[in-house]
């Protein structure tokens, strides 16, 4: 097993006070060979001498600068020049535990998945343990790509692209979106229909330090209306296969909640008002057949959204 090269690659942009704890976690691993590749994604601050300064120190560390473009073309420009059998993200203020490469490695080879996914410790800044905090299995479990899916819908372990280990033969000819919010969301599903399984761990190997500026610690936002565009997009690659039929009419639940939330932003402003356009458009994209998956309100939402979504919606705000 030794003689697999893992590339761990880190988005790097205004993390200063994180940057060295994270990378420490990452050259201190119990499995040593490892390509890891730190994207400067045009970092302000010290972020980019820190990158060098690593690079100097340990030969297996591979330092990328390039204007700010995001953290999706910072991953895509890692991924354009990984050279691994395996692929690992870690974002910038997060760490790992020591065993965190070796233990899922192990796994996924023993297990023969394209995808391994470990529980996280989730911890506010100071590493005090957060609510949510807790394992996504009680004991190691392989799942099929639909019940994976269906993992993620339930909570974002799943779904985010930290916390796994991927066959590299994953990523051909795929990447992140540029330019969008909830970036994870747009890809996951593509990720997993190239699995033939996946394995799910119990152990807390990765730290998400809770980010309160990030979007998710935000209030509902234009940014947020981003994943409805995902959702739809998941459910376009979905429809072709009855399988994942319970999996799209929930995915119709999480639609409809969310463009209720979205009535906060105030939908005759223009700008809202020009991206749930975009938005619906894209909704009417969904083939007709997908009905067939539907529960009865659902199919009531699918041909409310596409004939005349504004007014179905405001037919709904009156029926409450």
């Amino acid at each position: 097993m030794n003689e697999i090269v893992v590339s761990v690659i880190v988005p790097v942009y205004k993390v200063e006070k994180f940057l060295n704890r994270c990378v420490s976690s990452i050259v201190s691993q119990s499995y040593r060979n490892l390509e890891i590749i730190l994207v400067d994604d045009g970092s302000p601050d010290s972020c980019p001498d820190l990158c060098n300064q690593w690079s100097a120190k340990d030969k297996r560390i591979r330092v990328i600068h390039q204007t700010n473009r995001g953290l999706s073309a910072a991953r895509n420009a890692g991924l354009d020049v990984a050279t691994g059998h395996y692929i690992a993200f870690v974002d910038s203020d997060d760490w790992i535990e020591t065993d965190y490469v070796g233990e899922l490695l192990f796994c996924l080879i023993q297990s023969e998945s394209d995808m391994a996914i470990c529980s996280i410790r989730h911890e506010n800044k100071d590493g005090g343990r957060l609510p949510d905090d807790g394992s996504i299995v009680s004991s190691e479990e392989i799942h099929t790509p639909a019940d994976c899916l269906r993992n993620s819908l339930i909570g974002y372990a799943g779904i985010v692209a930290w916390n796994k280990l991927y066959a590299s033969h994953i990523w051909e000819n795929l990447r992140y979106p540029i330019g969008v919010t909830h970036e994870d969301e747009f890809i996951i599903h593509h990720i997993v229909k190239r699995c033939t399984k996946t394995v799910w761990l119990p152990q807390q190997l990765y730290h998400y330090v809770d980010n309160k500026s990030g979007i998710m610690g935000s209030r509902y936002s234009i940014k947020r209306l981003d994943r409805l565009d995902a959702w739809i997009d998941r459910i376009i690659t979905l429809c072709d296969n009855d399988i994942y039929a319970d999996i799209i009419d929930e995915l119709f639940d999480q639609i409809n909640r969310d463009l209720y939330y979205s009535e906060s932003l105030g939908w005759g402003t223009f700008e809202v008002h020009a991206k749930l356009c975009k938005i619906f458009a894209h909704f009417r994209e969904i083939p007709m057949n997908v009905t067939r998956m539907l529960s009865k309100k659902h199919i009531i939402s699918y041909w409310g959204i596409c004939i005349c979504p504004f007014l179905f919606f405001e037919i709904k705000k009156v029926l409450r």
